[in-house]
C-alpha cells in the first residue's frame, strides 16, 4: 500500500479511537460529530482491509492489527505534533549562514559598524549582504525571502510590513565654520538666500524635512537633492550650502570637516528607524534571532 493512498487525517481518527474505545468520546476528541466519526472510521476500514476496532459492551476494541499498528501511528502524530509546535533554536555560535539586509548609507554607518562587530566577536560564520532600498523591487524581495530586514524611514513600507522600531532621528543645520554670514544661528532668511542640500532617498521625491519645511512655509533657494546621507558634509565643507543633516552622521564628520552644527530655525520633530520584515518569516527562529540582535545592537545608540 502506497502512503499517497491514505487520508492522514484518518490518522488522528484511529488514535482518538484507540485511546477513548468509544465513537463518541473519539468524536468529542477531535471536534467532530458521531456521525462523522463512524463515516471515518468506515475509511479507515476499508483502507486498511480490516475491522480495526470491533464493539462490545459499551467500548471500541482494537483488533490484532489495529494493535500493531497502534504504536507506528502514535508516534508519527507525535513527531508531526511536535515539529508543528516548535522548531529547533538557533544557535548564532555555529551557524553558518547568510542574511539580507536592506538599508541606506546612513544605516550603514550608524548601524551596520555595530552590527558587525558583534558578529567578529560572538557568530563569526554569520555573513551579510547589504542590498539598497528600491521601492518594488525592496517589496518583492522581502516577499520572497532574498532580503530579510529593510532598515530605515522607509514609508512605502509602512503597510503590508511588520515593523518595529530602533531608536529616534534628529535633524540639525550644517554649514562649514568659514561662512560669510551664518555663525551662532541660522534664520529662515538664510534658506531663502544660500543653497541648500537635501537627502532625497531614490524611493522619494520629497524628504520627510522638505515636507516640514513646507509646512513652515519655507521656501528654499537651489535645493540640490542627493540620495547620499555621507556626501552631503563633504559638498557643505567645500562650499556656503545649508544642509539639514541626521544629528549622528552630522556628529562624525563635525570636528573632522570643520562644520558647524546649529539648531534648525522651524519645527521639525524627529524621524523613527524602523526595521521592516514579512509576516512569512515572522516566526522563524533565525529570523527571530537576527531581528532580536539588530534591535539590542540598536539601543546602544
Amino acid at each position: 500500500m502506497n502512503i499517497r493512498d491514505i487520508d492522514l487525517n484518518l490518522l488522528a481518527v484511529f488514535e482518538a479511537i484507540y485511546i477513548e474505545e468509544n465513537i463518541s468520546r473519539a468524536a468529542d476528541k477531535l471536534g467532530i460529530s458521531q456521525p462523522a466519526m463512524s463515516n471515518a472510521l468506515k475509511r479507515l476500514r476499508d483502507t486498511l482491509g480490516d475491522p480495526l476496532f470491533v464493539r462490545t459492551s459499551g467500548s471500541m476494541l482494537p483488533t490484532p492489527r489495529a494493535e500493531e499498528l497502534s504504536q507506528p501511528i502514535r508516534s508519527a502524530l507525535q513527531l508531526i505534533q511536535g515539529s508543528l509546535e516548535s522548531q529547533p533554536d538557533f544557535d548564532y555560535r555555529s551557524a553558518n549562514q547568510t542574511f539580507g539586509i536592506a538599508m541606506s548609507d546612513y544605516s550603514e554607518a550608524i548601524i551596520l559598524p555595530l552590527i558587525l562587530q558583534w558578529l567578529e566577536k560572538s557568530a563569526p560564520n554569520i555573513k551579510i549582504k547589504i542590498y539598497p532600498i528600491e521601492g518594488g523591487n525592496l517589496s518583492k524581495a522581502l516577499t520572497n525571502g532574498k532580503i530579510d530586514l529593510a532598515i530605515g524611514r522607509i514609508p512605502f513600507l509602512e503597510e503590508g510590513f511588520r515593523a518595529q522600531r530602533l531608536f529616534e532621528e534628529a535633524f540639525v543645520c550644517l554649514v562649514r565654520n568659514s561662512h560669510p554670514e551664518i555663525k551662532d544661528k541660522i534664520t529662515r532668511a538664510h534658506f531663502e538666500k544660500f543653497p541648500f542640500i537635501s537627502i532625497t532617498p531614490r524611493h522619494s521625491a520629497k524628504t520627510y524635512v522638505e515636507k516640514c519645511m513646507n509646512n513652515e512655509g519655507i521656501n528654499c533657494r537651489n535645493i540640490i537633492q542627493t540620495p547620499n546621507t555621507l556626501s552631503m558634509p563633504y559638498m557643505v565643507a567645500e562650499s556656503n550650502y545649508i544642509a539639514i543633516c541626521p544629528v549622528r552622521i552630522a556628529r562624525m564628520y563635525a570636528d573632522t570637516l570643520e562644520l558647524n552644527m546649529l539648531e534648525l530655525p522651524f519645527e521639525c520633530t524627529s524621524t523613527t528607524i524602523n526595521q521592516f520584515w514579512h509576516e512569512r518569516f515572522h516566526k522563524h527562529a533565525s529570523h527571530q534571532w537576527l531581528r532580536k540582535t539588530v534591535y539590542d545592537l540598536c539601543q546602544r545608540i
